[in-house]
């Protein structure tokens, strides 16, 4: 970690121009008291690459009463602790739904037993396209679960993950915490949930048993993602932000 630490001080201090992509992480490195230009340039996606224009998937489309309500959470190793938070209400609504709902953890509770659900370990390939074109085959959810801390560390984070469960048009539940305030509207695109078992088991319950609230607001957030948070949609700060590097 201090290795990779000192590496990245060390590019920050020899770039002409740095884009971070969240305005706590900009005040960070603006305390670094690099030589280059900062810039701010929020998370897009890439439009084609998550198929954002395709139909749902046929088991989306397909799916009954009779079929379990599936639960996911993509993450890696580093986010146990964010997943502490969730772990007794997860445990509580297995318990009450039993062979109703599937839980799937894909990436975290690595070399160790997952507190809740089936774990799903990372695809060999894991650069970014890979790991893409993986999970639109490999996800089949209803509800995607974004539990994060509240601390400072986490203040700097973008809200990518939130992009990318629009995407994959699931009904999230998120912390409300200020990483995901700028894209969560709570009962509008996502429940936005304080931290603590209650609050996170009350969500959690209330979308299981409400279809229509789940689909609401999954087709909600994906339509969001779609007509604002795509590399095309934002076209023309890209294009500012090259001519601005050229001008360099």
């Amino acid at each position: 970690m201090i290795e990779t630490t000192s590496r990245i001080i060390a590019f920050i201090n020899l770039a002409d121009l740095i884009t971070v992509s969240t305005p706590a992480l900009l005040d960070r490195v603006h305390e670094l008291s690099p030589r280059g230009e900062l810039v701010l340039l929020e998370n897009c996606l890439d439009a084609e690459l998550w198929q954002l224009n395709s139909s749902p998937r046929a088991n989306a489309r397909n799916k009954t009463d009779s079929d379990p309500i599936r639960i996911g959470y993509i993450g890696t190793p580093t986010h146990d602790q964010d997943l502490e938070i969730v772990v007794e209400a997860i445990q509580r609504i297995e318990r009450d739904f039993g062979k109703k709902i599937e839980v799937e953890v894909i990436g975290a509770f690595e070399g160790k037993e997952p507190m809740f659900g089936r774990k799903i370990p990372l695809p060999e390939k894991n650069a970014y396209p890979d790991f893409v074109n993986w999970l639109i085959k490999k996800v089949n959810w209803d509800i995607g679960i974004i539990p994060l801390r509240d601390d400072v560390f986490n203040r700097s984070k973008s809200y990518l993950k939130f992009l990318e469960y629009s995407a994959l048009r699931l009904a999230i539940i998120c912390s409300d915490v200020d990483t995901y305030r700028p894209v969560g509207r709570h009962r509008e695109n996502a429940l936005m949930v304080a931290n603590d078992t209650e609050s996170w088991y009350k969500a959690l319950r209330e979308m299981i048993v409400d279809r229509q609230l789940r689909e609401r607001l999954a087709s909600e957030a994906h339509r969001m993602v779609c007509e604002r948070y795509t590399i095309t949609a934002n076209i023309d700060r890209y294009y500012k932000l090259l001519d601005r590097i050229l001008a360099k």
